[in-house]
């Protein structure tokens, strides 16, 4: 459902030129890369909201703790600039602040925030779905199990974000070449 949202929105651009004259060239790699960008956000938030959704009966109350939670995932890299590094773990945990957002719009496609969305919509999938087991059949002797495998999954995208951080790409998807460095 998401990409029938953002489908019309590439009409604009056609719309745009064929109003325009001389007609212009459309570089579809800024657009390409805020619509990826948009749509690992999407599934992080979505993820947010179904482990939200499984920790309580009101939908109220989910919907005002994932609107929290979103709110802090998309600004966290604000609270890293103003330098609380240490409270929230370093760096490895600044998913999608506006600066990443901005490249990809630029059609700078960087691999930290997409790891960083991947591995936390995973985490919060694998969460909730262990919550709903619990909730559905109720045993103690599930609970031990569940709870390491929960951590063992925090730990793992913990490990593979900053695997992420340190080991990462950019690729340039500007049809002129802009964020690429020129032949030596």
């Amino acid at each position: 459902s998401f990409i029938l949202i953002v489908l019309p929105t590439a009409l604009f651009p056609l719309v745009l030129n064929s109003f325009s004259r001389p007609p212009i060239s459309i570089d579809w790699g800024p657009y390409a890369g805020a619509a990826l960008l948009m749509l690992l956000t999407s599934a992080l938030f979505c993820a947010v909201g179904i482990l939200f959704s499984s920790l309580t009966r009101s939908q109220t109350a989910s919907g005002l703790a994932t609107f929290a939670a979103c709110c802090i995932i998309f600004f966290a890299g604000h609270i890293e600039r103003i330098g609380a590094d240490m409270l929230l773990g370093g760096p490895a945990l600044t998913l999608v602040p506006s600066h990443y957002a901005l490249a990809f719009a630029g059609g700078l496609i960087d691999t930290r925030p997409m790891v960083a969305c991947i591995t936390g919509a995973v985490l919060a999938l694998v969460v909730a779905t262990h919550i709903l087991q619990w909730s559905r059949f109720r045993s103690a002797r599930l609970l031990p199990g569940m709870l390491l495998a929960v951590a063992l999954m925090a730990v793992m995208v913990l490990m593979i974000n900053h695997l992420g951080k340190r080991h990462y790409m950019l690729s340039d998807w500007t049809g002129t070449g802009r964020h690429t460095l020129a032949s030596q």
